[in-house]
């Protein structure tokens, strides 16, 4: 595990928009999960993706400031991220509003 923190620390050193994705529970590093972001027309996209057959339950935070409602475009819903299930191996597409 303690790799996993200096390539996450040194991966937030490089990340332009500050995102963070953390257990709900915990407030922790969510493990098993990948994601990037991008500023594309004036808005941040966030893909996001559960790689372990566990769902996980899910925060974001933008700059150490918690994100609430989203948009999802894959599905075109409006989701709210306090209290995310990401379920496992299923894409997630968010505009940040």
């Amino acid at each position: 595990m303690q790799i996993a923190v200096v390539i996450r620390n040194l991966a937030a050193e490089y990340d332009t928009h500050r995102v963070a994705i953390r257990d709900s529970k915990t407030g922790e590093p969510v493990y098993g999960v990948e994601w990037q972001s991008v500023l594309y027309n004036g808005k941040l996209h966030i893909n996001i993706c559960n790689y372990e057959w566990d769902k996980k339950n899910i925060n974001i935070y933008i700059n150490n400031r918690p994100v609430t409602n989203v948009s999802e475009l894959i599905t075109g819903s409006t989701v709210n991220m306090t209290n995310f299930d990401l379920k496992p191996f299923t894409p997630v597409l968010i505009r940040v509003e």
